[in-house]
């Protein structure tokens, strides 16, 4: 039987997709009258997209802000300079910052130096500039919309643990500790132990998170969804609110994960364990109520 979906507060998301010159959201077309659109910020739970324009020579980028959705003027947010390997970015009234590279987001730049040193900007608040905790390092895939979870996920290698000094399967992944960071005030704000990720290169590691960590922005907060604990939990957790809740566990381990975000705003999970399949039908009813195969509001 298909599922009627609740209504529910959301977000002013946008479907961004890039077009010639410039983007289209929402099935709405944006051209910059001033230039083409070069990079641009391509996920939105704020209803802006940043994008940058080339500027007066390769190297320079104009950065804006605009809700394409109306017919008002780009705001210039500042210029991007590449220089001898390294990007420089001016916020507009301010000095240059450096890094090795940057990051449009929906409201905002961010820009990473060293991957353990990055600095926020956005007309939304002041700049922020943090060292990561010891040993993190910023993580190449990063879900959802910055500006809006205002959070990084970041990641630190964990000692791997041998059985009588030998490797075995359990031990051919390598294991990782993560953490959600707070870019406005430098805090932890979740900590996600023993992350088991396949493969010997960073791109065959990054493929297996990106289906074991999911982040979702939603009128109550930021969802964020994980496999950890050495493949046995998978676990919901909302930034905002605090809430954290087992979705499923197995001590032998959770095979398969996957966390869909339907069109209504609705999360929903789903899991095998062994030789059976589970669901939890709405993230955000389970976090409030317990319970798997009721929505919001039932």
């Amino acid at each position: 039987m298909p599922i009627v979906e609740k209504s529910r507060e959301k977000l002013p998301k946008l479907n961004i997709e890039r077009s010639k010159n410039g983007f289209t959201a929402n099935g709405v077309n944006y051209i910059d009258p001033e230039g083409k659109v070069i990079h641009l910020s391509e996920i939105s739970d704020t209803g802006f997209v940043t994008y940058a324009i080339q500027g007066y020579n390769a190297s320079e980028y104009i950065v804006k802000l605009i809700n394409p959705l109306e017919r008002n003027k780009a705001k210039v947010l500042g210029v991007l300079n590449k220089e001898k390997g390294k990007w420089l970015y001016k916020p507009k009234g301010e000095k240059r910052y450096k890094g090795d590279w940057f990051r449009l987001t929906s409201r905002g730049v961010l820009l990473n130096e060293n991957n353990n040193v990055v600095t926020y900007f956005s007309p939304d608040h002041p700049i922020k500039t943090h060292v990561l905790p010891d040993g993190f390092r910023f993580t190449s895939i990063q879900k959802g919309d910055i500006s809006k979870s205002l959070h990084l996920l970041i990641q630190r290698p964990r000692e791997v643990k041998k059985y009588l000094g030998v490797v075995t399967f359990q031990t051919l992944a390598r294991h990782f500790d993560f953490i959600l960071f707070d870019l406005l005030n430098g805090n932890t704000t979740a900590e996600i132990y023993d992350v088991r990720l396949r493969g010997d290169t960073d791109d065959e590691q990054m493929g297996h998170l990106d289906v074991s960590y999911y982040s979702f922005n939603t009128a109550s907060g930021t969802i964020v969804v994980t496999l950890e604990d050495g493949y046995e939990r998978f676990v919901i957790r909302n930034l905002t609110t605090g809430q954290k809740k087992i979705a499923f566990e197995r001590e032998y381990g959770v095979s398969y994960t996957k966390a869909t975000m339907r069109r209504s705003g609705r999360i929903e999970l789903e899991a095998s364990l062994g030789f059976s399949n589970d669901k939890i039908l709405d993230v955000e009813n389970y976090l409030a109520t317990g319970h798997k195969n009721k929505q919001l509001g039932e």
